[in-house]
């Protein structure tokens, strides 16, 4: 910066001043600054404002896994929702637990002007943790009973439930469960409860080797697909609770000939934009990623303004889309 007052012509205070508040420095004197900051190729240093002001402007995000599009969505949303002035820091994390709590632990270390986590469940450690960081949190994805700042999102059990109340709907009887690690994932667990709901009301036993666990992607779905055909041949639908394994389990049986939904219905969830483009189209479940993101967005960027939140817990509710292969 001191390059750049010489360069300039002006004070190392006017070159300050000009980059925090450009309102304040007259218009020529902003031009020769910014001429002088072209060449020299400067950059400002975010760590010099940080000891200043004890916080950078970067909001820190912890998602559960980076390799989910639906994710993508959410964090366009958060973006377009904070507005200028502030940057996104995006870290992703598999699992819970130990693991979990380390990577919200470093982004804290980072000063964040706020932090945004997916999903709902800590530790108690890492709950104190936040709670005591004094930094704006918005829990992202699941309506948390107790928000430690704000929760934004949707019922997952609830949502887990209605995908099986169609199916059932539908006339069929012997139903499968697709999801991640029910232990590592609030989400997954939540919708495994609403699928077992679903059952449990309409007579049927649950049956837990119909219930897998497997990690992300369209061969991942085929694969839980095949695993249940062989595991019980007279299944007649699954629920994929991710449109990445429905798609795949979709492909598998065009790939196989098998006749969708003739011999199995398949269920997805999140609707992303391939469900409805592929022949047959996907049912699926449908959750408002973008302005989930925005909601959180607009929220922190009013806390970060002074403003107290007027709602703790935002419920932007799902919707089932029903298609052609169920």
């Amino acid at each position: 910066m001191e390059h750049v007052a010489q360069r300039a012509g002006v004070s190392l205070m006017t070159v300050s001043r000009a980059l925090r508040e450009p309102s304040l420095v007259a218009q020529p004197t902003r031009d020769r600054i910014q001429d002088a900051i072209t060449e020299l190729g400067y950059v400002g240093s975010a760590f010099a404002v940080q000891l200043a002001s004890g916080r950078t402007r970067l909001v820190a995000v912890l998602l559960p896994d980076l390799r989910n599009p639906a994710f993508a969505v959410e964090m366009q949303g958060l973006a377009e929702g904070l507005g200028e002035g502030l940057e996104l820091i995006v870290s992703g994390v598999r699992g819970s637990g130990t693991r979990h709590d380390q990577v919200a632990r470093a982004l804290l270390g980072y000063k964040p002007a706020a932090l945004v986590i997916h999903g709902g469940r800590h530790s108690h450690e890492m709950r104190e943790l936040l709670v005591r960081s004094n930094v704006p949190i918005v829990e992202l994805g699941s309506l948390v009973a107790r928000p430690i700042n704000i929760a934004v999102g949707y019922s997952n059990r609830a949502a887990g439930r209605v995908a099986t109340e169609h199916l059932l709907q539908r006339g069929y009887r012997t139903i499968g469960f697709v999801s991640q690690s029910r232990k590592d994932n609030s989400r997954a667990d939540d919708r495994w409860l609403g699928f077992r709901e679903a059952l449990r009301a309409a007579g049927i036993t649950p049956r837990p080797e119909l219930e897998l666990e497997t990690s992300l992607g369209y061969e991942r779905g085929a694969e839980a697909l095949k695993e249940l055909l062989c595991r019980e041949p007279k299944i007649d639908a699954v629920f994929f609770t991710g449109d990445g394994w429905a798609l795949g389990a979709l492909f598998y049986c065009q790939r196989e000939n098998i006749s969708v939904p003739g011999r199995v219905a398949i269920m997805g969830f999140d609707d992303q934009e391939l469900a409805s483009q592929t022949v047959p189209s996907l049912t699926s479940i449908q959750v408002p990623r973008y302005r989930m993101g925005w909601e959180a967005g607009t929220l922190l960027r009013s806390q970060l303004d002074g403003k107290a939140p007027e709602r703790k817990r935002i419920d932007l509710g799902f919707k089932l889309v029903h298609r052609q292969t169920t």
